[in-house]
């Protein structure tokens, strides 16, 4: 059992008492991940190499390029046996590394499906470089195609060359492969409520996805009872949006401070009302 290997379960329920529809483990995820069940959905952000420091800082964000693609390679040869056939899997990482993981998941025999990119209106500062406004998520399956496809099942919510409103009203909804409707999380005054923070109002996590991504990815490509995972799951963002659609989630999180914030985080989500599908 996951006990019995030294690794930490969440409990039944969350630190509220709600019923949780999943498992946290505390652990590193290349060495768990032959315990796990198959997948139908895996989110993957993971570190990137950017020099970062994560709770305790066991884990080392400023590695050798060399030692950096080997790390990744062996998270994704670690993965990929779990999807389940028709599976997806959505990898986010900075656009210096991104193809290093395209070439990674081509090379398992995935099949390459989308590469989003995600705009902000927050760019990254940059000195001698053009500031960063995107990030890239790669989207595989494992299989010809996709099990669960659903395109519009969460629609944009801003204008674009190719869709309007009205469309939307016509019942019509479009998604394409540029999303420039899903805000970046700040902080300050202009932090957004899903934002986890401190006691003393810092960040929680120093690196926190936005509710929407997931919700989109989630909602796309699976159906109500899927397995997700998230084998970084970092604040828990994945977890949360499988928690509120009623999907079946496991996450992995290497830091027992994180453990601790995705376990808080999960008891207070309520499942929604209704999901786009």
């Amino acid at each position: 059992s996951l006990v019995a290997r030294g690794l930490v379960p969440a409990q039944e329920r969350g630190d509220d008492g709600m019923e949780l529809m999943g498992e946290l483990i505390h652990g590193d995820f290349a060495e768990v991940a032959y315990l796990l069940p198959g997948i139908d959905l895996a989110f993957l952000d993971p570190p990137f190499n950017a020099g970062k420091v994560y709770g305790s800082g066991q884990y080392n964000d400023r590695q050798t390029p060399e030692r950096y693609r080997a790390w990744l390679e062996r998270q994704l040869s670690s993965l990929v046996p779990l999807l389940n056939p028709g599976a997806t899997l959505w990898l986010m990482n900075d656009t210096r590394w991104i193809g290093h993981c395209q070439v990674l998941l081509d090379g398992l025999g995935l099949t390459f499906l989308n590469m989003v990119a995600w705009l902000y209106t927050n760019p990254t500062p940059a000195k001698k470089r053009y500031p960063k406004s995107w990030r890239p998520i790669l989207v595989y399956c494992n299989g010809k195609e996709p099990r669960v496809w659903d395109s519009a099942a969460l629609p944009m919510e801003r204008p674009t060359l190719y869709f309007n409103p009205e469309r939307r009203e016509r019942g019509r909804p479009f998604v394409h492969d540029v999303w420039a409707d899903v805000p970046k999380l700040v902080g300050g005054f202009l932090a957004q409520p899903e934002l986890q923070r401190k006691d003393n109002g810092q960040f929680a996590h120093i690196t926190q996805m936005p509710l929407m991504l997931a919700e989109r990815a989630i909602l796309t490509a699976t159906g109500p009872g899927d397995m997700v995972l998230d084998p970084f799951a970092g604040s828990g963002t994945v977890l949360a949006a499988a928690q509120k659609h009623g999907r079946r989630w496991i996450g992995v999180e290497q830091e027992e401070e994180y453990v601790a914030l995705i376990r808080r985080r999960l008891g207070l989500v309520e499942k929604a009302e209704a999901t786009f599908r």
